[in-house]
């Protein structure tokens, strides 16, 4: 045992030490560990922390009438399940006590809020005519009941009613009066007074009669009918007479017997501690909870619980946790391609140590064990530091509006899981063996076979030898073909479920990420090819700098393969990732906009326009008599006051009537829209392609003539219509219909808030014409909608403040802003984006460290190699040339690889990227943006990481030593 502890901490220190003496790269390397463990762990954090958020809606939403997330209703109710004339309490008695003191600790969770009540069957009741008590109180047998009451027991009133008059007291024994508590809607319907006493006479169950006398001592009414406490609305209670527990339990129970005596525990838990995690074990105790009070308490039902929610939480959590890290997984690969080049470069570093060992009679795995347990000291340390990044990149996600864009006004509690926790070993543990793996080829050596394989050529990388690039353009080639066959690659059912469209499957993402990285691989097996003929073209120039570079790159494809494939990979990722966030960034606000048409639509309620008292006005000018009816009332006057409001820019009207075109082989159903021509063109959102004319020209087309009308592009073909042709529009009305003629004037391809669905006859089609035509040809005012443009910074609800200042009533309005700001908040859109920013982020920094490693360690490597150059006679401004040209062609390489791969990627699979269930989702199309300004920044960072890379060689060509280099090279 003592051995044992000893060579282990034998190999701890000669660990420490190794990674004290490579302290560079070992920080490079924890460096690397943190930025894995922070991005895996971030996901799950941000899913619990999201739906989390989200239940806490959803489960009140799902329960009821204002009851609060996790709250639980039990109900008991009698009838059928306590035999008739039994007294209730000694059935409720055993349910109520494990309710109160148990239940709380069954499920685990701390419990705010507790309220129990009881109350008897209805009964009839009659008011006294004489006595002071109920044994002497009679009543006239032969009257009418003055009403049916219920008498029970609702806990802790007091702390949420208004009382007036004083609270019910202890009833001394059996036979004396009961003093209650009436609600004031029941004292106000039924005229009881504080006082009165009235005979409560149980007469339901067969063989058994009983009364009491009840005393009215107060009346009650809600501080406030919303608050918690209320787990039913206070009517309710209007049918009770409320006393105190030991009364209820102790004498009314025992006299007034009846079948239908209800009993309700109601209880409110703090949903703190619950997270996706803790769900099934909280599902298990809850199940458990119900079983023992059924047992207690036969028919017992638990009516209000958060039980479905809780499932529907724990699915969604996992479903988006998984869809989230496979979007994230080329960015995965690449932070674990900066880690292997930082592994082989400390594998490079040691290999000549690491030889010596194995000749001095040390073991392969004992050279591995070291090596393993300098990476576990590495990923504790990025564990402990990844561990509380993590949490700061969940918090980061959930501030995501957009692509690289933090500025939600709402955050998310952010809690750390075992289920996160779990995910982040398994980075771990990756990475951990991500750094060894280069160990154990290099442990097969002693210094004699070290040197054997120094002097041989360098051999291709493994993945060429495996034909891995070759083997992955079969699955991209495959997704490709299925896209462009089907528009969409089939998600397994186990994720089809959180999202219908591009952010529910993230195969749409992974085939174009696939292809991007096989393409990259093949880029690295024809590099040595290109690289010649490019030696090749230079070998005429004069020098002879540039044509050793470039060979020297052509024969040595190992030693720059992962910083090359990091370079375009990171570029060709970036540019496709910022080209789809702001592609369906983009598409998202066309969406919403297309939907409702301008920035803010509104419908007037009939009768209610700002311009109604103005006519009003005239008409009592007019001395009251009934002016001539119109054929195109003016609408000015709304327009005008509308258009006055603060932040209004632009109103105009727009009727929307159903509609039937008689054409000569069939109608065509659909919608009229009634327009006019120049607000709506000021108004409206428009994009070049809904027609091949622009808005104004379309606006114009219609200004030349009334009854112009403008046709679906699709109708006009179907219908063989020519410009000009004469068609008959039957509009129909609420008492009838109106037959309108128009021309054809012009056509379009989509028009705002129409959405043709080719596979739905019942979709219709839309025809365009001018408003007032349609009014004219009706004969009076149709019913339309106000659509205003807004000013920049003016949001809605201040315009429909001032809308309701005017005095009108809104049937609807529709405005972007809501929708938009309803659609940014979605936890797949706010995720996705998250894990693209921050992968992206992550992503580009690693590289450009990774490349500037690169860069330092290969002049250490080929520092023999540079100094029998200088040796031979290559000057100092030579070699300073010949490392400078071999970076710029690898940058320029591989960011212009990359640019083109991401470019090329955008244009080809962003479009199949529109899916959705709904036609509103696939109406508008795609517009592919490539957001160059977002990209500039990325290029900034590596032509900075050029400009120092290349004074480093400089001042490391003119400061090389060649005798030191030259003799290092006789005992290397």
């Amino acid at each position: 045992m003592l051995d044992s502890l000893a060579a282990f901490l034998a190999v701890f220190s000669v660990a420490v030490r190794r990674l004290w003496s490579g302290r560079g790269l070992a920080l490079a390397a924890a460096f690397g560990l943190t930025v894995i463990v922070a991005f895996t762990l971030g996901v799950p954090l941000y899913t619990d922390a999201v739906y989390h958020q989200v239940l806490t809606t959803e489960i009140g939403r799902s329960a009821g009438w204002r009851k609060p997330a996790f709250a639980f209703l039990f109900r008991f109710v009698a009838r059928g399940n306590v035999d008739p004339g039994a007294d209730m309490w000694m059935h409720l008695e055993p349910a109520d006590r494990y309710m109160t003191d148990e239940v709380p600790g069954v499920l685990g969770l701390p419990r705010r809020l507790y309220v129990r009540y009881f109350s008897t069957d209805s009964f009839p009741v009659f008011p006294t005519t004489g006595g002071d008590s109920s044994r002497t109180a009679t009543y006239d047998a032969g009257q009418q009941a003055l009403t049916y009451l219920s008498l029970g027991h609702l806990s802790d009133l007091p702390e949420h009613v208004t009382l007036d008059g004083r609270w019910p007291q202890e009833m001394a024994g059996p036979g004396d009066p009961v003093e209650v508590l009436v609600s004031q809607s029941a004292a106000n319907e039924l005229g009881l007074q504080v006082g009165e006493r009235y005979v409560v006479y149980a007469n339901k169950v067969a063989g058994f009669r009983g009364q009491m006398l009840a005393v009215i001592t107060g009346i009650w009414a809600p501080n406030d009918r919303n608050e918690a406490y209320w787990f039913t609305d206070p009517y309710v209670f209007d049918s009770v007479l409320l006393t105190t527990e030991r009364n209820f339990a102790a004498f009314v129970t025992p006299t007034l017997v009846g079948d239908t005596a209800v009993a309700q525990w109601y209880m409110h838990f703090d949903d703190a501690p619950v997270r996706s995690d803790t769900v099934t074990p909280l599902l298990e105790r809850m199940a458990r909870v119900q079983t023992h009070t059924a047992t207690l308490l036969p028919g017992t039902r638990l009516e209000a619980s958060p039980e479905r929610s809780l499932n529907q939480y724990q699915q969604k959590s996992r479903q988006l946790t998984v869809q989230l890290l496979a979007f994230s997984t080329p960015l995965l690969l690449l932070l674990f391609a900066f880690l292997t080049l930082v592994a082989g470069l400390m594998v490079d570093n040691r290999r000549n140590e690491m030889a010596v060992l194995r000749s001095r009679g040390a073991s392969a795995w004992q050279v591995v064990g070291v090596a393993a347990v300098e990476a576990l000291l590495l990923a504790g340390l990025a564990a402990a530091t990844g561990l509380l990044l993590g949490i700061n990149v969940a918090r980061l996600m959930g501030l995501t509006r957009s692509f690289l864009a933090f500025d939600n006004p709402t955050g998310i509690p952010v809690e750390v899981t075992p289920a996160a926790l779990r995910i982040g070993a398994i980075a771990v543990l990756l990475a951990v063996l991500v750094i060894v793996l280069p160990v154990f080829g290099a442990a097969r050596h002693t210094i004699i076979t070290y040197k054997q394989q120094r002097a041989r050529s360098l051999a291709a990388p493994w993945w060429q030898r495996a034909w891995l690039d070759v083997l992955l353009l079969i699955p991209a080639a495959y997704g490709t073909y299925l896209l462009r066959g089907q528009g969409t690659v089939a998600l397994p059912a186990a994720l089809a479920t959180v999202s219908e469209d591009a952010f529910g499957n993230p195969l749409l993402f992974l085939v174009p990420a696939f292809a991007m990285i096989a393409v990259a691989l093949l880029l690295l097996r024809l590099m040595p090819i290109l690289l010649r003929g490019l030696a090749w073209l230079l070998s005429p120039m004069p020098g002879v700098s540039l044509v050793l570079a470039t060979r020297q790159l052509a024969r040595t494809p190992g030693f720059y393969a992962t910083p090359l494939l990091l370079l375009v990979l990171t570029l060709a990722l970036a540019t496709f990732t910022a080209s789809l966030a702001a592609t369906l960034d983009q598409n998202m606000l066309d969406r919403v906009r297309y939907r409702v048409g301008s920035d803010l639509t509104i419908v007037e309620m009939e009768g209610t326009s700002p311009s109604a008292g103005f006519e009003q006005l005239a008409e009592s000018s007019r001395g009251g008599q009934a002016a001539q009816p119109a054929l195109a009332p003016n609408t000015s006057g709304s327009m005008s006051n509308y258009a006055a409001l603060d932040g209004v820019a632009d109103v105009t009207h727009v009727g929307s009537y159903r509609a039937t075109v008689r054409f000569s082989g069939r109608n065509v159903t659909g919608q009229l829209i009634g327009v006019e021509r120049v607000g709506f063109s000021r108004v409206t959102f428009w994009r070049r392609d809904f027609a091949d004319q622009s808005l104004g020209a379309l606006m114009n087309t219609l200004a030349g003539s009334s009854d112009s009308l403008l046709l679906p592009e699709s109708v006009m073909q179907e219908q063989a219509l020519r410009i000009g042709d004469r068609v008959q529009v039957i509009v129909t009305l609420e008492d009838g219909h109106a037959s309108i003629p128009f021309r054809v004037a012009g056509t379009f391809r989509l028009w705002p808030g129409w959405y043709p669905d080719p596979e739905d006859d019942r979709a219709g089609s839309l025809f365009v014409g001018n408003l007032d035509y349609i009014w004219d040809m009706a004969g009076f005012q149709l019913p339309y909608r106000v659509w205003m443009k807004l000013e920049p910074g003016t949001h809605p609800v201040q315009v429909l403040a001032g809308v309701e200042r005017l005095g009108v009533t809104l049937e609807r309005a529709d405005h972007t802003e809501e929708l938009i700001e309803s659609e940014q908040a979605r936890p797949e859109r706010q995720g996705l984006f998250g894990v693209l920013s921050v992968g992206f982020a992550a992503a580009a920094l690693l590289t450009v460290l990774g490349f500037f490693l690169h860069i330092i360690f290969s002049l250490r490597r080929r520092y023999i190699e540079l100094g029998v150059l200088a040796a031979i006679g290559l000057g100092k401004q030579q070699i300073a040339t010949l490392l400078g040209w071999e970076m710029l062609v690898l940058l320029g390489t591989g960011g212009a690889a990359g640019t083109l791969l991401g470019v090329t990627a955008s244009r080809l699979y962003i479009p199949f990227l529109q899916v959705g269930a709904t036609v509103e989702a696939r109406t508008v199309p795609f517009r592919i943006i490539l957001p160059w300004p977002a990209l500039y920044t990325i290029y900034a960072l590596f032509a900075a990481m050029f400009v120092l890379a290349l004074a480093a060689l400089v001042m490391f060509a003119f400061r090389m030593r060649v005798f030191e280099a030259v003799k290092l090279g006789e005992t290397g």
